[in-house]
């Protein structure tokens, strides 16, 4: 016997209306929930009864470094306070490596090097894709009554 929102009879199972705010709906779990809604119920809403999330995402990284430069003086000395240079370059990191020709037999005990000038590069971000879908366990199905106007 179905039951019916509104007038009751000999013959009809009543239902009296819901309080204003709230609905009247019926719910199906599991495979009941893959049933399509009775006539009077056509207000469908399908959710799970529980969701994990479990997606995650790849890592993240930066490509090949573009447009960046710099330029740097290097220094080499014979003592330990950098007092006595023997040789030193400029090396600007548009060109390869660079080297100094020193007499043989020349004894390097320090070194420095300064940054005469830098320029940041950029690189194009990658990764961050999503892995991975969310659980949804077993579904439920909310077959509702649209909401009835009040009486005249």
């Amino acid at each position: 016997m179905a039951a019916s929102v509104g007038a009751c009879d000999l013959v009809n199972i009543c239902i009296l209306p819901p309080p204003s705010g709230y609905r009247l709906c019926r719910v199906a779990y599991g495979l009941g929930a893959l049933l399509s809604c009775p006539k009077d119920w056509s207000e469908r809403h399908d959710g799970w009864i529980q969701v994990e999330e479990q997606r995650v995402c790849s890592a993240c990284n930066c490509g090949p470094p573009q447009g960046g430069f710099c330029e740097v003086q290097a220094k080499v000395y014979a003592d330990n306070a950098c007092g006595s240079e023997r040789g030193g370059l400029i090396l600007p990191s548009s060109e390869g490596p660079k080297c100094v020709d020193l007499p043989i037999g020349t004894a390097l005990a320090s070194q420095t090097a300064e940054v005469l000038f830098s320029e940041t590069g950029t690189c194009e971000p990658g990764g961050g894709e999503v892995i991975g879908a969310p659980y949804t366990g077993m579904p439920v199905t909310y077959c509702c009554v649209p909401e009835l106007a009040p009486p005249p």
